[in-house]
């Protein structure tokens, strides 16, 4: 395949079993939300690791985004008070970071079933710190349309954990937005207006609030709309907005059938279905795609209950969803929901072999699914990338940071 080269896997960290099953029942409370799924093995030890499937660069360059400056490890400072609040200051459950001096992380604390939780935002020497609140956070990237601003803003999100049935149920009583722009700090409640199939061209699109639905969040108007989906599907999830304007989204019907699914207006749908996996044995599906649209990479993403949650195969489209073709991986454990699209490429987490503890690394994937091991990655916990600006957490209250796609990392100052 001549849009597909070579590929990198660099080395992670083992995780107690004690310590990741809890957080998994955490991650399980509200599954499609979470922004830092942990990967799940079914040895002793689960390992985690990232890996990277690579498409020609020149199909991933942004050439409609405005120059600016490089970021600096300078950039990197101990975060401007005020402090999240003590009652939520417990352990990190959520992080975006857009530059070195620009992220926002969500906190989360619990006693048994009650928890509390907590933002903090912070653009430069500007924070957001959100109260102590009693929905879970979800911090996102915005991309404001009318900003001259090449880099995202901040968003904190808290909102029902599942979709009230209408605009009036109490349950949206407490939904709230914050958001942290060139403006300044913003807080604002949020206003459930309904189902529709029109996209506005500031709403921020997302499948990351609420689990199974595809939402479009108007961060200025404070208005949260549930995109409509064709007939037939039982859920969607890995909505993503191109810089087209197009929306992506992988989704499966009632029969079980994987598919992906894009739209340029919110009405007419195209889609792609994937086969049933017979090891798999799995209606579950991971899209991500390339900023500029041009290379979609969908995989059939097993549950944990057979393989250990394998990754065995992706389909491809090197041309906007015209056509697709099967790549074929060697067999993969502990995969999880963490693809990403990098300056490399695409980066997820997983392991090599489930069975062995002792093959836990970063591999550069080939072609032919092949896996030749990395080194220079910290002891990720979860990954996320925009560009050449990497990141993800190391602990329960610790993160990392690289902006020189993974070559060196340092610290990132959380609260």
């Amino acid at each position: 395949m001549p849009e597909i080269k070579d590929a990198g896997f660099s080395v992670q960290e083992q995780v107690r079993q004690t310590d990741f099953e809890q957080l998994l029942q955490r991650g399980l409370r509200r599954r499609a939300r979470n922004q830092l799924l942990l990967a799940a093995g079914a040895t002793a030890t689960a390992v985690i690791a990232v890996a990277a499937l690579v498409f020609a660069p020149s199909m991933i360059v942004d050439k409609g985004a405005d120059p600016v400056a490089p970021p600096k490890l300078s950039d990197i400072k101990p975060a401007p008070g005020p402090q999240v609040p003590a009652e939520a200051d417990g352990e990190l459950a959520g992080l975006t970071v857009v530059a070195p001096d620009r992220w926002a992380a969500a906190w989360e604390k619990c006693e048994g079933e009650n928890c509390t939780y907590a933002a903090k935002l912070v653009r430069g020497d500007v924070p957001l710190v959100t109260p102590a609140l009693k929905r879970p956070v979800t911090v996102l990237p915005f991309h404001d349309p009318v900003s001259s601003d090449s880099r995202p803003d901040l968003v904190a999100v808290a909102l029902p954990e599942d979709l009230p049935k209408s605009a009036d149920d109490p349950a949206w009583k407490d939904a709230k937005l914050y958001h942290l722009s060139a403006g300044g700090a913003a807080e604002k409640p949020v206003r459930y207006v309904g189902e529709t199939t029109k996209i506005g061209p500031s709403d921020l699109v997302t499948s990351e609030l609420i689990g199974g639905v595809i939402t479009l969040l108007d961060v200025r108007a404070g208005e949260l709309k549930q995109l409509k989906l064709p007939v037939g599907l039982m859920g969607a999830g890995s909505a993503y907005r191109d810089q087209t304007g197009r929306v992506w989204a992988a989704a499966h019907r009632g029969d079980g059938m994987g598919l992906v699914m894009w739209t340029d207006d919110g009405e007419t749908w195209e889609q792609h279905d994937l086969a049933r996996d017979p090891v798999l044995e799995t209606n579950e599906s991971y899209l991500v795609v390339s900023p500029d649209g041009n290379i979609a990479v969908a995989f059939p993403v097993g549950d944990g209950s057979n393989t250990a949650g394998a990754l065995l195969k992706a389909d491809v489209s090197p041309d906007r969803g015209r056509t697709w073709r099967p790549l074929h991986l060697a067999t993969w454990g502990l995969v999880e929901q963490h693809l990403t699209w990098t300056d490399r490429g695409i980066m997820f987490i997983g392991q090599a072999e489930a069975a062995k503890p002792e093959s836990v690394g970063a591999y550069l994937l080939t072609e032919d699914g092949e896996a030749e091991r990395q080194e220079g990655f910290p002891k990720l916990q979860t990954f996320r990338a925009m560009g050449d600006l990497y990141y993800g957490k190391t602990g329960p209250r610790t993160a990392s940071v690289s902006i020189d796609a993974g070559k060196t990392w340092v610290n990132l100052p959380l609260n």
